[in-house]
C-alpha cells in the first residue's frame, strides 16, 4: 500500500534535471506579459489551480494518481543538484547555494507532504502551484499565501534542524537577534536559512528593507571556512532528513489506507 507515493519520489529524483521550477518561470513570465494587468494574472491562476486540481482527480487508480501527486510536488533532488552545481565562486554564492538547499528542504519536500497529510493529494498540488506562483512574484496575493503557508512547514524545519544542531554543536544557544516572530510573519524561511548557517558554523547575511532603506543584517557564528564542503556537508544533512521523513510518511500512509480498506 502506498507505493504510488513511493515510485513517485523516485521517479523525481531520477528526473532530477527537468527543472519544473524553471519551466515554470518561463510560464509565468509569458502570463504576465499577455494578460498585463495583474488582477487578469490573478484570476488566470486561480482557474489554472482549479484545473489542474481537476486534471488530478481525473486519475481514477489511487497509486497512479499518489505518484502523479508527488512527482509534481516533491523537487528536492533539482534543488540539491543546483546546490552542488559548480564550486564556491564567493561568498554571495555560498550563501544562494546555501539558501537553495534550505529552501527545497522546505517548500520541496515537507511543506507538500505535510499539506498531503493534512489535506489530501489535491493540498500538496494546491501548495506547491502557489509556491511556484508566489515565488518571486509581483502578484502580491500569492506571494502572500506562499509565505502563509510556509510558515508551520518551516517551523518543523527549524525544529529539525535545532535537534541536529544541538548535539552537533553540543549547544542549545542560537540567536535569531529577536527576529524569529518577525520573520515567521514577514518571510519565515529566513529563520530556516538562520538555523541552517548555524548548523555548518558560519554566518547569514540577510538583505533588509525598512522604510526604503537597505542594510545587511548577520546571523550565527562564523567558526567555520565558507567553501565547498559545507555545501556538501548540508546537503547530505537535508538528503538524510528527507528520506526519514518520507519514510515516515509513507508508513503513516499505508497504515492510514490499511485502516480504511479493513473498516
Amino acid at each position: 500500500m502506498g507505493v504510488g507515493y513511493l515510485f513517485g519520489c523516485l521517479l523525481s529524483i531520477v528526473l532530477w534535471r527537468f527543472d519544473r521550477h524553471a519551466m515554470f518561470e518561463r510560464f509565468h513570465e509569458i502570463i504576465v506579459n499577455k494578460l498585463e494587468k495583474k488582477v487578469y494574472c490573478n484570476i488566470f491562476y486561480l482557474f489554472f489551480i482549479a484545473i489542474v486540481c481537476f486534471i488530478v482527480g481525473l486519475v481514477w487508480h489511487r497509486e497512479f494518481r499518489n505518484l502523479l501527486v508527488t512527482l509534481l510536488v516533491i523537487e528536492i533532488s533539482d534543488t540539491e543538484a543546483k546546490g552542488n552545481s559548480n564550486r564556491i565562486g564567493d561568498k554571495r554564492q555560498f550563501y544562494n547555494k546555501l539558501s537553495c538547499i534550505a529552501r527545497g528542504l522546505v517548500c520541496g519536500f515537507i511543506a507538500p507532504i505535510f499539506y498531503i497529510v493534512i489535506l489530501g493529494n489535491f493540498g500538496g498540488v494546491i501548495y506547491t502551484l502557489i509556491y511556484y506562483i508566489g515565488f518571486h512574484s509581483e502578484l502580491l496575493t500569492f506571494r502572500f499565501l506562499n509565505n502563509l503557508l510556509n510558515i508551520i512547514p518551516s517551523l518543523i524545519a527549524i525544529l529539525i534542524l535545532y535537534t541536529i544542531y544541538v548535539p552537533r554543536n553540543k549547544t542549545l544557544r542560537i540567536s535569531f537577534k529577536g527576529d524569529f516572530i518577525g520573520n515567521v510573519i514577514r518571510d519565515p524561511l529566513i529563520n530556516v536559512y538562520i538555523i541552517s548557517a548555524y548548523i555548518e558554523g558560519v554566518n547569514f547575511y540577510y538583505d533588509v528593507e525598512r522604510k526604503n532603506v537597505h542594510y545587511l543584517k548577520s546571523y550565527g557564528i562564523f567558526s567555520n571556512k565558507i567553501d565547498y564542503m559545507s555545501i556538501k556537508d548540508f546537503s547530505s544533512l537535508v538528503y538524510s532528513i528527507c528520506f526519514v521523513v518520507f519514510v515516515a510518511f509513507w508508513i503513516y500512509e499505508a497504515e492510514l489506507i490499511k485502516v480504511i480498506l479493513t473498516s
